[in-house]
């Protein structure tokens, strides 16, 4: 259960990392092995501010080096399908 919870326990769960790496990749527009707040601009197209930037970047990177590793991007992505499963539809 606690597997099926947290992506993790066999084929399934490399099935969701190699995912989860296709959109870091996607997301690392330098490829430089981090998203940071170049990428983030980029993505979003300068429809955000950046104070929105910093506090996306501060909430995501958890070691506080200024760029989301694949581990840290990995961890809010599977916050972000726990959310999409469990919280009602709107």
């Amino acid at each position: 259960m606690f597997n099926s919870l947290t992506g993790g326990g066999g084929s399934k769960g490399a099935i969701k990392d190699a995912q989860y790496k296709t959109m870091f990749n996607t997301f690392d527009k330098d490829n430089s092995g981090y998203i940071d707040k170049s990428d983030i601009k980029q993505i979003t197209n300068g429809m955000i501010s950046e104070k929105q930037l910093d506090m996306i970047l501060n909430y995501i990177d958890k070691n506080g080096d200024g760029k989301i590793d694949f581990n840290e991007f990995k961890s809010i992505m599977k916050k972000v399908e726990m959310a999409k499963k469990y919280l009602p539809k709107m």
